[in-house]
């Protein structure tokens, strides 16, 4: 077949179906893992993209032969389905997204992977491995679109889900509006709005299964090995995208093979074996990377079986989610709807699994129901099941969820038919209710718990300006803090939600990660030893959240590293709006005697703690109007009361030091300009000192800086009686 840049165009533009375009680029990224080993990023990206033209060009043709009934998308689909998707987008795309996981590991796998191997022999990385193939996809996107639209990706694989169910559907309703209304409510759930805005990679291969369902559904009266060779192919990739995918796969494959052999339709031995070869094609190089890198292709899962030296042998389980115990594992699909809270951390859920349990209950009280409507049933009871016995964590059930939506609307068709008026009704109104329940709590939560704030139209439109401008993190910094970054040559990883900003920090630069490596276990320590002679003259460097900086001191004090300079630094986080107040600090590779007590108070001091002495060591006389400019002070703590550097809830009580400006008459023009903490505790007659980062006003002129204690939600220290430092300021 010749390649040719006209047939592309064709083949991508053909029947107006972009999912195409996001096939081709999961097919690009899957040859890009197989060409791991060129050196040149360039040329593997080069020869990645003409292996996948090729490929796709032969996965159309196959597509085309299968999948004979696509119907068209017209007016109704972008009025009930598009637009309302869009709609729900925009109302978080300004906010960027910090969810959990994303800071955690998926930007860091993003980065890496895109360039090679995630980890090099350079990295120290023991920690949870997972196939970094859909971080790939999604880096893809945010690297071509900025890091706010990046996240589009995710809405138009919800729009590609709307696509593929109404595939699905068009097998049994005919009238478009009833349709298109039935897919609304299916992809408008709130597991799926949870992630149309964020870099969680849960949905990407959603589709693909769906497409797999449909087939299944649709088998012929004689064997056709064209199909058998697209299910292979496309659950193979869905798992590689997403490991727990396998609950759904696993019983689309056993209910296609059973139906051929209860047709009496033979299946060739040797296509068994073209179908094992097709499904693990998509996660073998990651498989074989893992495989070199730890002896278990699956790292760290699965240990209880592959037993690798670099992780406890056990089985991993999150324990906070899902059922306990077999009785409750069996039941846990009904018992789930209604212990929220062990669901997923959002513990908000509209109940979809177990109304599709009980749409089922009736829909095997009907009589002459249609064959495939059994074979649905049976495919949506073990992929709950598989689900409640691997997990039982709702986030990993999104297809499950899908299917247990289409057998609702299935069963509400089937009760029309059968003039079932009160029974229909009933049902309705349950999908009503889940369906507002569902976008209820998508203005509720989201997974990285960006704000609604479209009723602050100052920020909304500060941050929309950001829009396709928001590529690199560091241009948020202020030059003092970049300044900081260049020093660091090794990144050592101590806390969680740290990694993926230190990858967009400073990228290209080796990783150190103690966090989840068991350093307790002899080969990860001999490894980790080997990293550390190797860095040990090198400037390594970690960072944290301030409320991480004792957890960060203990994971290097354990692992026999010491701490050199530690420095604030505060990082918009690709927004005025977002910031993030960390502590970069000088790791040695050496142990040191280091004390950093940082202890919580929930009440204000006694008056004799409000006692301070505030001394000037860099304060220029004068500033230039609306800039922000960096000033030193040391504070010392003359009471007799400790000062606690973290305070309580939510900063609550935490001692902080701030300034005031007033003009040279004395006249207040700005009581709460800046703040800043403490690094540590600061007891009777203990000194600090502190950065501060002033707004110099607009106007030129005379003024007069006043720094001061604050103990925060409860008073200035100068209101107590302590002594203010007051400087004058010209400002140019």
């Amino acid at each position: 077949m010749n390649l040719s840049l006209s047939r592309i165009a064709e083949v991508i533009s053909n029947a107006k179906q972009f999912e195409n375009l996001l096939f081709l680029l999961y097919i690009i990224c899957l040859f890009r893992q197989y060409l791991w080993q060129i050196s040149s990023n360039g040329i593997a990206w080069f020869f990645s993209i003409i292996i996948a033209m090729y490929a796709f060009l032969y996965y159309d043709k196959l597509k085309k032969d299968i999948f004979i009934q696509r119907p068209a998308k017209g007016f109704l689909f972008w009025l009930f389905i598009i637009i309302p998707l869009v709609v729900l987008y925009f109302f978080r795309i300004v906010t960027p997204d910090y969810s959990f996981d994303v800071l955690n590991m998926r930007i860091l796998f993003s980065d890496r992977s895109l360039v090679g191997v995630p980890f090099t022999e350079k990295d120290f990385y023991y920690g949870f491995l997972y196939n970094s193939l859909p971080e790939m996809i999604t880096g893809i996107f945010r690297h071509l679109l900025g890091y706010r639209l990046g996240t589009i990706i995710n809405l138009l694989v919800v729009i590609w889900i709307a696509i593929e169910i109404d595939t699905m559907l068009f097998l049994y309703i005919k009238v478009e509006w009833i349709r298109y209304l039935s897919i609304a409510f299916i992809v408008l759930s709130e597991n799926i709005l949870f992630l149309i805005n964020n870099y969680m990679i849960d949905l990407l291969g959603i589709p693909l299964i769906l497409q797999c369902i449909y087939l299944t559904l649709t088998i012929h009266a004689t064997y056709e090995r064209k199909k058998f060779i697209y299910i292979s192919l496309i659950s193979g990739i869905a798992v590689a995208l997403k490991l727990t995918n396998l609950v759904i796969v696993i019983p689309i494959i056993i209910i296609y093979i059973v139906l051929h052999i209860k047709r009496k339709v033979m299946i060739p031995a040797i296509d068994y074996f073209f179908m094992v070869g097709l499904f693990i094609i998509p996660s073998l190089p990651f498989s074989l990377y893992l495989e070199e890198m730890t002896a278990n292709p699956f790292f760290p899962l699965y240990n209880n079986i592959f037993q690798s030296p670099y992780f406890p042998i056990e089985q991993f389980r999150d324990h906070r989610w899902g059922p306990h115990g077999l009785n409750e594992t069996l039941l846990w699909p009904i018992l789930g709807n209604f212990s929220s809270n062990r669901l997923s951390e959002p513990a908000m859920y509209s109940g979809r699994i177990g109304f599709g349990i009980l749409s089922l209950a009736i829909l095997c009280t009907i009589k002459r129901r249609k064959y495939s409507y059994s074979v649905l049933g049976v495919l949506f009871v073990l992929s709950t099941l598989l689900w409640s016995f691997s997990t039982g964590y709702i986030r990993y059930a999104i297809i499950v969820d899908i299917l247990a939506s289409i057998i609702s609307i299935l069963v509400i068709l089937e009760l029309y038919e059968h003039k079932y008026r009160i029974l229909i009704l009933i049902m309705i109104a349950t999908v009503q209710f889940q369906f507002f329940s569902s976008v209820n709590y998508f203005f509720q939560f989201e997974w990285g718990q960006k704000p609604l704030i479209l009723n602050d139209s100052k920020r909304f439109v500060k941050d929309f300006s950001f829009l396709l401008r928001d590529y690199e993190l560091q241009s948020f910094l202020k030059t003092q803090d970049t300044a900081v970054l260049r020093d660091v040559d090794v990144w050592i990883a101590t806390t969680p939600r740290s990694s993926g900003i230190m990858s967009q920090l400073k990228t290209n630069i080796p990783i150190v990660s103690l966090l989840d490596s068991h350093t307790e276990l002899a080969p990860v320590k001999e490894k980790f030893n080997e990293h550390l002679f190797q860095y040990s003259a090198k400037k390594m460097f970690t960072i944290c959240h301030n409320e991480d900086l004792n957890r960060s001191l203990n994971v290097l004090k354990a692992n026999g590293l010491g701490v050199g300079n530690i420095a604030k630094i505060d990082i918009p986080y690709f927004s005025p709006y977002v910031i993030f107040n960390m502590f970069i600090l000088e790791v040695l590779p050496y142990p040191n005697e280091f004390n950093i007590q940082r202890t919580q108070i929930n009440s204000a001091l006694p008056d004799i703690g409000f006692v301070a002495k505030i001394t000037p060591i860099y304060i220029p006389n004068s500033l230039k109007a609306g800039t922000y400019e960096r000033i030193k002070i040391q504070v010392t703590n003359i009471s007799t009361i400790t000062w606690s550097a973290m305070g309580g809830t939510n900063g609550a009580f935490q001692i902080k030091i701030g300034n005031h400006w007033r003009n040279s008459s004395g006249q207040l023009l700005l009581n709460d300009d800046s703040r800043e903490s403490l690094l540590r505790d600061l007891g009777p007659n203990e000194m600090e000192v502190i950065n501060l980062d002033i707004k110099v006003p607009s106007t030129p002129g005379d003024y007069i800086i006043e720094i001061d204690m604050v103990q925060e939600g409860y008073s200035w220290f100068a209101e107590k009686g302590s002594s203010i430092l007051s400087i004058p300021i010209k400002v140019i």
